[in-house]
């Protein structure tokens, strides 16, 4: 992490922007493990992100560079809010799957039944 508040700044940017790309692959597949993973670091980051404001805020640091923290912020609620509804997709869809989960194993009963009875048809 860099020793300067700017440093600081392009690491966490460096550190949000993998988390919000790995979310959408973890949506993408589905994969609620690797969303609980992702939400872990990103409150690590998103703590890191509140210490820096502050720290810039002690600072006093140049209005460039707040308008420059500001817009990261914004990009770090967006990225929150992706991974909250990646977070929500996953949980429904393993909702889904026990949901169907009757009609999936009634539907397998029936598959290995008609087997069965193809085979017994054919010692006949």
């Amino acid at each position: 992490m860099g020793s300067t508040i700017e440093g600081r700044l392009e690491f966490l940017q460096s550190q949000l922007h993998a988390i919000s790309l790995a979310t959408a692959q973890a949506r993408a597949r589905g994969d609620a493990g690797a969303v609980a993973a992702l939400q872990t670091l990103y409150s690590k980051v998103r703590a890191d992100v509140l210490q820096l404001q502050k720290d810039a805020l002690d600072a006093e640091m140049p209005s460039a560079f707040m308008l420059k923290l500001s817009a990261f912020s914004d990009q770090v609620i967006q990225t929150g809010a992706a991974l909250k509804e990646a977070a929500v997709s996953a949980a429904s869809g393993i909702g889904a799957t026990f949901r169907y989960l009757p009609l999936i194993l009634l539907l397998a009963l029936v598959v290995v039944g008609l087997i069965y009875a193809g085979k017994i048809r054919k010692e006949l």
